[in-house]
């Protein structure tokens, strides 16, 4: 089979590497799978080249899935329901739907026919730096992602200053804190890849609070940023209690050697590509019984 894997990055003409979504769930599955499998023929959408699966990441193209007589998969890895799209209708229209967490997919599951399965984000190991140890008491925290979610920093300014810590924050657009909060250091950083990987190294931890039941976007949200801190060897902070430990350098590098067992069993993207694999082989075959 012949697949097309269509980005949103792609398809919104977007700065390559800008969107993380279509680097997760596009790029490094896709470069992923040539390894695994290099007789296969899988590549990100080339305007009018003929396909058997088209893979719709985050792409919401009405002509093409109208057109399209193949194999559809649309990839759903945020609500965009909430942001006016017909995201359930998009879905109808297609064979199978994939999401990035258990919680979009069962969200998902009550409001369509289509199938529903949950590939969760996962990371490809060669993208990153690996740092080596973590050496002293840790002097600097990290917050990477887009500026929409800044509200997720302010919560952890107070605990930050009272251990003295700086908080380095790599962005779309700068942090600027309230200024009833104006109480540690904060150094911004624009954000690009792979730049970013390199950034995140030279932190003691990485700053991940954990998201309100009411956050009605942010708890459908994956953990993809804790998973690229782990694979890095940086360390995520979710509570001021785990801050504490992570202080001292032993624990950070205790808990660094943890994490990157987990990366290895749980959360290599060559998991993903199987998964993949699995389900387009299975609509197919179920296709050609139809047939």
């Amino acid at each position: 089979m012949n697949i097309g894997w269509a980005t949103m990055e792609a398809f919104d003409n977007r700065e390559r590497g800008s969107v993380g979504s279509s680097m997760i769930r596009g790029r490094w599955i896709l470069e992923q799978w040539h390894e695994m499998y290099p007789n296969e023929e899988v590549e990100e959408y080339v305007m009018g080249k003929k396909y058997d699966v088209l893979v719709f990441q985050k792409v919401y193209w009405d002509k093409m899935l109208d057109a399209f007589d193949g194999i559809k998969v649309i990839d759903i890895c945020d609500p965009d329901w909430l942001e006016g799209k017909d995201v359930m209708k998009y879905i109808e229209q297609c064979d199978l739907c994939t999401t990035s967490t258990e919680q979009l997919a069962q969200y998902i599951r009550k409001f369509v026919s289509t199938k529903v399965v949950c590939v969760p984000d996962r990371v490809r190991l060669k993208e990153f730096p690996r740092r080596v140890k973590h050496e002293g008491r840790a002097t600097k925290a990290v917050w990477f992602g887009y500026s929409q979610n800044h509200h997720y920093i302010t919560q952890t300014l107070e605990v930050l200053a009272e251990l003295g810590l700086k908080l380095i924050v790599i962005s779309n657009q700068s942090f600027i804190p309230p200024s009833t909060l104006k109480l540690i250091e904060i150094e911004n950083i624009k954000y690009s890849t792979p730049e970013v990987y390199e950034q995140i190294s030279k932190c003691d931890f990485y700053i991940s609070p954990e998201r309100s039941e009411t956050d009605e976007k942010g708890r459908f949200k994956s953990n993809n940023k804790d998973l690229i801190s782990m694979s890095i060897g940086v360390p995520v902070v979710r509570s001021a209690d785990n801050l504490d430990r992570l202080m001292n350098a032993d624990e950070r590098n205790k808990q660094m050697d943890r994490d990157w067992l987990e990366i290895q069993d749980k959360w290599d993207v060559k998991y993903s590509v199987d998964e993949f694999r699995s389900l387009i082989n299975e609509i197919s075959e179920q296709k050609s019984k139809r047939v």
